[in-house]
């Protein structure tokens, strides 16, 4: 395939884009078109694999999103199961404590305090606990207070908590 001349329109040149051509009309040399549309090639080239590279980066940030929400998801879901549960205990425990109350005869010995134990589970602290209890997150001093905790901050997974309850 011929080309013509960029300066003076001279027809049959070979590709000046791709090598090197002096145009025997003109006498012009044609190096620099043949450099200008080597960079021009290069540029794209490297826009193209920039373009590439950003939105396969995106994919995989958007996936490592999404895949850090589902698991959030899972956990509260988890937490507000076992919150659930104890939640039920805590109401099934003062209906029979309120039956048993009925059902005595004679009145209580001076206590208007029950003592329950309560058994940590994983992901519990303090503060959960007392708004599990008593309605009052703040309430974890008193818990630690009760505990003798020297470090309030730091529970075991099985570790026995007593929680006294004023009636």
């Amino acid at each position: 395939m011929k080309f013509n001349c960029p300066i003076c329109n001279k027809a049959g040149l070979p590709d000046y884009r791709i090598q090197e051509t002096i145009c025997p009309q003109c006498n012009s040399d044609l190096k620099p078109y043949m450099v200008l549309h080597s960079v021009i090639k290069t540029k794209s080239r490297k826009l193209m694999i920039a373009l590439v590279s950003t939105v396969a980066l995106l994919i995989v940030l958007s996936g490592i999103f999404i895949f850090s929400l589902k698991k959030r998801n899972e956990n509260i879901r988890v937490s507000q199961s076992s919150l659930v549960a104890a939640q039920d205990s805590i109401k099934t425990l003062r209906v029979s404590l309120s039956k048993n109350e009925e059902n005595k005869a004679s009145p209580p010995i001076n206590s208007k305090e029950v003592i329950l134990i309560y058994k940590v589970k994983s992901g519990d602290y303090l503060g959960k606990i007392a708004q599990l209890f008593y309605n009052d997150h703040l309430m974890y001093r008193k818990i630690a207070d009760d505990n003798n905790l020297q470090d309030p901050f730091i529970l075991n997974v099985g570790q026995s908590l007593t929680i006294k309850i004023q009636q």
